[in-house]
């Protein structure tokens, strides 16, 4: 009987050692999707899946998922360093409601999302990008729209670098009776301390508008927002709000404009530098260094026409 029992543990073993080995091999390091595919196929490009969240597990950690052609490919949670390209669709759609578009929670990976369209029906859905750990996120060419909080929402408790390029964030936030529905928010869970959770965030040719808010920092953040657009927002354009620890905004050739409340606006501790940067017709006020914050200007930067008035700097930024 001894001799029987271990001959079947044996043998279990080594069924399970081969359906692991099967499934580690059944993982491609590039998986494709389509609106007709289906999520019971290898997701090759001659056997595509249907959905994002059905590739993702048929995909190797640093693989790529990509979309043969237009289509809704769902909600998504990325666990590992992925990438995930519409580049072949010409975009790639994913339509949500009661959920949040893409969750990122990838402790030090390096995710990409590129070419997607992310539609919250809106405000059916929560937040387009939910990120709660990452190394590196990298966002390219994507379109977020019509949420009921963020667009991207960014909130860490160690230190990464998220990079916005060439995407349009709008509608974002507009019921939000809490006022966080920014097009783009970072903050982190620092303890005040700083070591360790400061979040670098770099965004180019970027469009956030007609969000609740466009831009928002707080905790321990440190941009840099070149040539894009915080406009035509419910409430402010630029924001950096605070926190345990201070935050920093660079805004280098962008345009706020037709913001209902401020077109730049720092609170407490925190700092907006602005070179090159128009702030137009916001309701309330151009620039608003609050309670201790500090706006610091290049002296080549065009603030008028803003009904409640342009607002002042706090001074220029200090010169090497």
């Amino acid at each position: 009987m001894n001799k029987f029992r271990f001959a079947f543990k044996v043998i279990a073993l080594v069924v399970f050692a081969l359906a692991t080995t099967s499934l580690v091999h059944a993982q491609a390091s590039r998986t494709w999707v389509s609106g007709v595919g289906d999520d019971v196929n290898p997701c090759s490009r001659t056997a595509p899946c249907k959905t994002f969240a059905g590739a993702i597990s048929k995909t190797a950690t640093g693989g790529e998922i990509d979309a043969l052609d237009p289509g809704g490919f769902g909600a998504v949670t990325i666990t590992k360093a992925i990438t995930i390209d519409g580049d072949f669709s010409g975009l790639a759609s994913a339509l949500v409601s009661g959920v949040n578009g893409i969750n990122v929670n990838a402790a030090g990976a390096n995710v990409t999302l590129r070419r997607i369209a992310i539609n919250g029906i809106t405000g059916l859905g929560i937040k387009g990008i939910n990120v709660s750990a990452v190394g590196v996120l990298n966002v390219e060419d994507c379109y977020i729209f019509g949420f009921a909080n963020e667009g991207i929402f960014v909130n860490l408790g160690t230190g990464a670098n998220i990079n916005i390029k060439r995407s349009t964030i709008v509608n974002n936030g507009l019921s939000n009776s809490a006022g966080n529905g920014a097009g783009i928010r970072v903050t982190t869970s620092d303890n005040g301390s700083g070591v360790g959770h400061t979040v670098y965030v770099t965004v180019t040719n970027t469009n956030c508008d007609n969000n609740n808010e466009g831009y928002r920092f707080e905790n321990n953040v440190r941009g840099q927002i070149t040539e894009s657009t915080g406009s035509n927002n419910a409430l402010n354009g630029f924001d950096v709000f605070p926190g345990t620890a201070s935050s920093e905004m660079n805004l280098e050739s962008c345009t706020s404009a037709n913001n209902k409340q401020w077109g730049i606006f720092v609170f407490t501790s925190g700092t907006i530098r602005i070179s090159n940067t128009t702030v137009t017709g916001n309701i309330t006020l151009g620039l608003n260094p609050s309670a201790g914050g500090q706006i610091l200007s290049y002296s080549n930067n065009k603030v008028q026409g803003n009904p409640g008035g342009n607002g002042a700097v706090s001074g220029p930024v200090p010169q090497v």
